[in-house]
């Protein structure tokens, strides 16, 4: 999923996790933050960072669901 977003070759790390305090209003309790270091300048998008917030599910499926994403700047 969070890889088709860049058509670049490289490398995505999950940075941080956070649990939020109150569901939001698509029903994101959850948001993990990627960074995205690239194979050709490992500079490139560094100073750029990856949201993904996820919601629980009624019955839960085997994989997460992403509500939305965010691309942010330091």
């Amino acid at each position: 999923m969070i890889r088709s977003f860049i058509k670049f070759d490289g490398v995505y790390a999950a940075n941080h996790c956070e649990v939020l305090a109150s569901p939001e209003d698509d029903g994101s309790v959850s948001l993990i933050r990627y960074s995205f270091e690239s194979a050709s300048d490992p500079h490139e998008f560094g100073y750029t960072y990856y949201d993904v917030y996820v919601a629980l599910r009624d019955p839960p499926s085997p994989r997460f669901h992403p509500t939305k994403f965010v691309v942010g700047f330091w």
